[in-house]
């Protein structure tokens, strides 16, 4: 009697068909189920730009922790972060026409033809050192304003969705950006974030013209732009690193009482530095002061840009020019950069 047939297996497939259509058809009939819980494409961007914040954060955060140029980096940053912020209200300015007007100095106006050209430009300026003043020094109205708008930050939980939510919410009520501003640089130190309250993370990058405002398209921007700013802030501080233990090599070996060590210090922290405001920091005579900035201008460690004023103002020697203490690379420097004795006669 021949053997019967063993019956089917139910999840076997029917004759003549290829073995693996039946599970394919499985799987894909799985995953038509599960299809409301797969990531949408804006859920993907957010999470990729919420990765990228937290490694740069974190990078730029262990960076910082114990560096010994910390107080001069959140000076330059500063700097960093109002030009940012200026370009973001629509208003441009170079950080370091930003430091010279800080340090004292005459606004430049552009030589142009159009009258409304010099007048954006002094604009600008102007708003640049009220954004200054926010982060620096705010007066009573500011410091309230401050108050209310870091009442809306979270205190607890994820810092940087819950930031992003709170910093949406509180633009499209129609809050103030300076307010805002100057309450994240808070924010940062208070989560743990960062070990000093720097203005430089306030996602600029989002508050520029045509980003859309929706907020699942807008989180994504400002984590971005937190991102760009930690990234943007960690390349200053190897720079300025490299160039003040360069500086410091080469005033080593001076008397105690020289302050030459104490002035490259001060000069790690301004970008300008006169010899006024030496002389203040370091408790000496301007005649002193004045002749110490020669000394490291000799060095190659400064350069002098004042030319012919009577009090010499110099700046840190531009990063990759390493200072040496030869002759002939103080000649040299003298030369490329005349030395205050000179340009006064």
């Amino acid at each position: 009697m021949p053997a019967e047939a063993a019956p089917a297996h139910p999840a076997a497939p029917a004759r003549g068909r290829p073995a693996t259509s039946a599970i394919g058809s499985a799987t894909r009939a799985s995953r038509r189920e599960r299809s409301p819980l797969r990531p949408r494409p804006a859920a993907v961007e957010r999470d990729e730009a919420l990765e990228r914040a937290c490694l740069a954060i974190g990078r730029l955060d262990t960076a910082l922790r114990g560096h010994p140029l910390q107080a001069a980096w959140r000076w330059r940053s500063g700097l960093d972060a109002v030009a940012r912020q200026a370009a973001a209200d629509g208003r441009w300015i170079d950080r370091w026409q930003l430091a010279a007007l800080l340090a004292g100095a005459r606004l430049r106006l552009p030589e142009a033809e159009i009258l409304a050209d010099r007048g954006a430009a002094w604009g600008a300026a102007r708003h640049a050192l009220a954004l200054w003043g926010w982060s620096v020094r705010p007066d009573a109205a500011q410091r309230d304003a401050i108050t209310a708008a870091a009442a809306t930050l979270p205190r607890s939980g994820a810092a940087l969705p819950g930031a992003a939510d709170a910093v949406w919410a509180w633009l499209d009520a129609g809050g103030g950006r300076p307010p805002l501003r100057a309450a994240l640089a808070q924010y940062w130190r208070r989560r743990g974030l960062l070990p000093i309250a720097v203005p430089l993370l306030s996602g600029a990058r989002a508050l520029h013209a045509g980003v859309p405002w929706q907020a699942d398209a807008w989180t994504p921007r400002f984590y971005q732009g937190l991102a760009e700013e930690a990234e943007a802030g960690l390349d200053p501080l190897r720079t300025m690193d490299t160039g003040w233990r360069a500086a410091r090599a080469a005033v080593a070996g001076r008397r105690r009482d020289c302050h030459a060590a104490a002035a490259v210090d001060l000069l790690a922290a301004a970008p300008l530095l006169g010899a006024s405001a030496l002389a203040r920091a370091l408790g000496v005579s301007v005649r002193t002061a004045t002749a110490l900035l020669d000394d490291l201008a000799a060095l190659g460690v400064a350069v002098e840009v004042t030319r012919r004023q009577k009090a010499p103002a110099v700046g840190p020697r531009r990063p990759g020019a390493a200072a040496r203490r030869d002759r002939g690379a103080a000649a040299a420097a003298a030369r490329a950069w005349p030395r205050p004795a000179a340009a006064r006669r």
